[in-house]
């Protein structure tokens, strides 16, 4: 009975029937239609790959141009071209050291220059080998048993100067390092730069790669970095891995050569050329100087593993470059490239041209494409594997079959569903995510159902809104970004992991005074001062990425050759996972460094001024100790000099003790007075010269010992006129004549001959201080009064010595002028008002002083009380020992004159005074002590008349007695008129 079918049968049957012949006409045809069009899509590929390939080496050629011309326009390359009339022996040695420098800093495989005739000056040529000849290197066994070491080794006729040091990964030996100079270098830098080179990521991670490329980059980014003329690696075992050579030598010919006459000629040229066995990638430019070409610049890379191996990351391609029929750079391992020069050999590729055609390579058949260089005698070859593409056709086909019996049971499902209803949405949810893909993010799918199609368009809309709130929150952090980084008042910068500026924002570009295109492209170690180069590089060596970066402080360069400090804090910039540039911002710090320096000087001074004020004190306690021994010693001397009856040979001795006391009187009174603070507005009547003397006393070990320590010679000239009394502050001048003295002597650092004068021009004294030092010039004479300017160094000047001499000058009412011509020596020249003090008559003050007195002598020191009387023989003279006891006799017997010490056991001489002036108006007062009164309440004591300065001398007790006398008189005519 015959099987009746429904109409669900029929159309499951009907469904099979159709999968059934699809996937065995697919699988029929599927080899050879899929098969010739993955061959074909292999082949456009292919095309499609050398496009990007021409356009790769087009790409690199200019930037070859770009090196050469920037390189031919460094002013530092140019002046070594333009020598008129050059010795041509020193010229090529000049050329050859800067062509060694700048082909180590653009790191160029050639670099050739010649004159302005086509003569070789310098050629610089590396090369790179896998190292066989390391063999024979006297230091490699030392390195490959863990030493460091050094030693000599000629390579094809060439000494260098070597060292040696094993490569490790913890506790295993990967290899050795060897760097290599001609020059000689010093040893300590060379171990330590081979030290760091050896112990690199890189070289480590090379070393255990099989690529040997990589490792040949490593070699030579060593080689660029250390400046070295050559640099080997080899295995554990010493066998070479890796070998790079750097020659440099000059002569030859090069006018007949093409490239070169048309860079004479002045025009540029470049392109690929064959060298030897290599194909080099060459540039040869004109070097202008005064509208002139005053010779050639070329620079060359040759076409090696490194670029193959570069072009197959970009491509997804094996590349080969073949010249004469040999590979001399290539992705293949060397087992493949002798097949590939087999094949060719072989006639593979003739006559193909621009077509692809087949070449087998071990197991595999490779679809190749080949293209000319310059020349008929290199090429290149672009491989990709056919068996690969043909091994996904089978995977494929395997695929289909599974996939089709999959569809089997799908169609037979679906069948029995309503298709259409399906179809719609999901048209519309293609059409959407097209629409979303070419950037139209506001379409929106209608929602007609709450099923899973409803759902689904649901999400689309909500995926929609939530790309067009990112793109619009992108956009707006965008323009915050750029705002923030073109109005901030910081320099911000941003690099590429070269350290070449990819942008610079408004503040840095006033700051440095470049245009941007001046900037973009530079490396940012350019910008930075000379001596801080070295250490910031070292120390953003120190922070691979991604981790931080600490802050550093450097000096960068202006435009104009001016310098700003800047505190510059940078990070990295890591975009998918890898690092893609640093980020920079650097802070303008000069002002506050400046601040900083100012507030050390000040707190230098401060200390230097509380060690002064400290000294000062302890010697004036010195110094009044020693006045009161001294006033025995002068006052014993003096009456035994005036005794009739002392023999003249014992008289002559006691004028001796009392000048010899004097001149310690004298010595004490300028440590009292020296450094002290100065009252300005106190006037007395100043001799010039004895200031001059006594300041060139005390200043003697600065001007005399300090020099003849270091083994040269001041020699003092002193040209001392007679010059009335000025009306002034004597320590004042000492701290003037002190300054000019001590800057005088900094000024001749190889001796010289320091003059001092004094002189007198009308109504003006005049004080001159001549040496004959190093002189200034016109801004340093302009600017030696301000405070702080300073041209010794902040470690033997602060700048105040002139600034104060000035204030001090202008104190004074007096004016100051500075002469100075550089090499012959400085003269400053002062200028102050004479004094005009009215006297008293001598007749009237002899008259007074031959009147008897009575006087009163109140002094804790015994010697005091013995001796003053003897020297006020002719008055009637009365003795006490300290205030009290003084106090009771004045109580008793009223006095004409009280002379009393300061400093005493109980009252001091001030209570007395005030004391004696309660019970006598008509009484003089006289204070006498051994310490300095000048900016004490004794100086300005009402109830004390006379000051007696301890060590008492016997003219001057005599003047003092004698207008003591006078004032007593005119205070007791005034009592009895009233």
């Amino acid at each position: 009975m015959p099987v009746r079918l429904g109409l669900r049968g029929k159309m499951l049957a009907f469904t099979f029937g159709i999968v059934v012949l699809l996937v065995g006409l697919s699988l029929t045809v599927i080899h050879q239609r899929v098969a010739r069009q993955l061959q074909a899509g292999i082949a456009e590929q292919l095309a499609k790959t050398r496009s990007v390939f021409e356009r790769f080496m087009d790409a690199r050629a200019s930037w070859v141009r770009t090196e050469g011309a920037v390189v031919a326009d460094d002013p530092r390359f140019v002046s070594i071209l333009d020598i008129p009339r050059a010795d041509l022996a020193s010229q090529v040695r000049t050329v050859l050291r800067e062509a060694r420098k700048f082909q180590g800093l653009i790191g160029s495989d050639h670099f050739i220059v010649t004159d302005h005739t086509g003569g070789v000056l310098a050629r610089v040529d590396v090369t790179s080998s896998a190292g066989r000849e390391l063999a024979g290197l006297p230091t490699l066994a030392a390195a490959r048993s863990g030493e460091l070491v050094e030693g000599r080794w000629a390579l094809d006729g060439i000494a260098y100067q070597v060292a040696s040091a094993p490569v490790r990964d913890g506790e295993r030996r990967l290899g050795t390092l060897t760097v290599g100079f001609v020059e000689p270098v010093a040893s300590g830098g060379l171990q330590d730069a081979l030290q760091n080179a050896a112990t690199s990521d890189a070289l480590r991670q090379a070393l255990g790669s099989p690529i040997a490329s990589g490792l040949t980059a490593v070699i030579r980014a060593i080689e660029r970095d250390l400046g070295a003329d050559l640099v080997g690696v080899t295995d554990p075992a010493g066998v070479g891995r890796g070998l790079s050579v750097r020659r440099a030598t000059s002569g030859g010919e090069l006018s007949s050569s093409p490239r070169v006459a048309q860079a004479l000629a002045g025009e540029e040229s470049a392109g690929l050329q064959a060298d030897g066995g290599r194909i080099v990638q060459m540039v040869v430019v004109p070097v202008w100087s005064r509208g002139t070409v005053q010779g050639t610049l070329g620079i060359g890379y040759d076409i090696d593993d490194r670029l193959t191996a570069d072009l197959r990351d970009m491509t997804r391609s094996e590349v080969s470059f073949v010249l004469d029929g040999r590979v001399i750079a290539s992705t293949w391992p060397a087992a493949v490239r002798t097949e590939v020069e087999r094949g060719l050999a072989a006639g593979a590729g003739a006559g193909a041209g621009d077509a692809p055609f087949e070449m087998a390579l071990g197991r595999e058949n490779y679809l190749s494409l080949s293209g000319r260089l310059e020349g008929e005698r290199g090429g290149y070859l672009i491989q990709r594997s056919l068996d690969e593409a043909l091994g996904f056709l089978t995977t494929l086909e395997r695929t289909l079959l599974g996939l089709g019996l999959g569809v089997l049971l799908a169609a037979a499902l679906i069948s029995f569903a309503g298709v259409a209803r399906i179809a719609r949405p999901v048209g519309a949810l293609v059409e959407g995510t097209r629409r979303l893909a070419a950037g139209d993010l506001s379409h929106r799918l209608p929602v007609t159902s709450s099923d899973e199609l409803g759902e689904l368009a649901g999400s689309f809309n909500d995926m929609a809104g939530a790309l067009a709130t990112s793109r619009d929150h992108l956009a707006e952090s965008g323009r915050r970004y750029r705002d923030l980084f073109d109005h901030a008042q910081d320099v911000v910068y941003t690099t590429d992991l070269e350290g070449r500026l990819t942008s610079v924002n408004e503040a840095g570009l006033r700051l440095l005074g470049y245009a941007p295109a001046e900037l973009l492209g530079r490396n940012v170690y350019d910008l930075l001062a000379p001596e801080d180069v070295e250490r910031v590089r070292n120390e953003d060596l120190r922070w691979p990425p991604p981790g931080a970066r600490p802050a550093q402080e450097a000096q960068i360069v202006h435009k104009d050759g001016t310098r700003t400090t800047l505190e510059i804090a940078t990070r990295w910039m890591v975009e998918g996972g890898r690092p893609v540039g640093v980020h920079g911002i650097g802070r303008d710090i000069s002002e506050r460094r400046a601040r900083e320096r100012a507030a050390q000087r000040f707190r230098e001074q401060v200390h230097e001024s509380e060690k002064l004020r400290a000294l000062g004190e302890m010697a004036a306690g010195v110094a009044h100790n020693f006045n009161n021994l001294l006033g025995g010693v002068i006052g014993y001397a003096q009456l035994m000099e005036s005794r009739p009856r002392t023999p003249e040979e014992f008289q002559r001795f006691a004028r001796k003790i009392v000048e010899s006391a004097e001149q310690c009187a004298a010595v004490v009174k300028r440590i009292q007075t020296f450094g002290r603070p100065i009252d300005t507005q106190r006037r007395e009547s100043v001799d010039l010269r004895r200031v001059v003397r006594e300041t060139m006393d005390l200043t003697q070990p600065k001007w005399k010992a300090g020099p003849e320590r270091e083994g040269r010679t001041v020699r003092v000239e002193l040209d001392l006129a007679e010059v009335p009394p000025i009306s002034s502050t004597g320590a004042a001048w000492e701290e003037i004549l002190s300054n000019l003295v001590f800057n005088a002597v900094d000024a001749m650092p190889a001796g010289g001959t320091l003059t001092i004068a004094t002189s007198r021009e009308g109504d003006e004294g005049v004080l001159s201080v001549s040496d004959t030092g190093i002189g200034m010039d016109a801004e340093t004479q302009r600017r030696i009064f301000e405070p702080f300017f300073t041209t010794k160094g902040p470690e033997l000047g602060t700048g105040l010595g002139l600034s104060t001499v000035w204030g001090l000058v202008q104190s004074q009412s007096g004016r100051i002028e500075v002469r100075s011509t550089p090499g012959r020596g400085t003269a400053f020249t002062i200028r102050v008002p004479l004094a005009r003090a009215p006297s008293v008559p001598a007749d009237e003050r002899r008259s007074e002083a031959s009147a008897a007195l009575r006087i009163l002598v109140i002094d804790d020191e015994p010697a005091t009380r013995d001796v003053l009387p003897q020297m006020l023989s002719g008055h009637t003279v009365e003795t006490a020992v300290g205030g009290t006891e003084g106090l009771e006799r004045f109580r008793e017997r009223p006095h004409d004159l009280v002379i009393s010490d300061w400093s005493m056991p109980g009252l001091s001489g001030l209570e007395v005074a005030a004391e004696v002036k309660r019970r006598s108006a008509t009484t003089v007062v006289v204070l006498m002590t051994g310490w300095e009164v000048r900016g004490t309440p004794a100086a300005t004591d009402p109830h004390v008349d006379l000051l007696l300065a301890k060590p008492i001398v016997m003219r001057e007790l005599d003047r003092i007695v004698a207008e003591a006398a006078l004032l007593h008189r005119q205070r007791l005519r005034a009592a009895t008129a009233s």
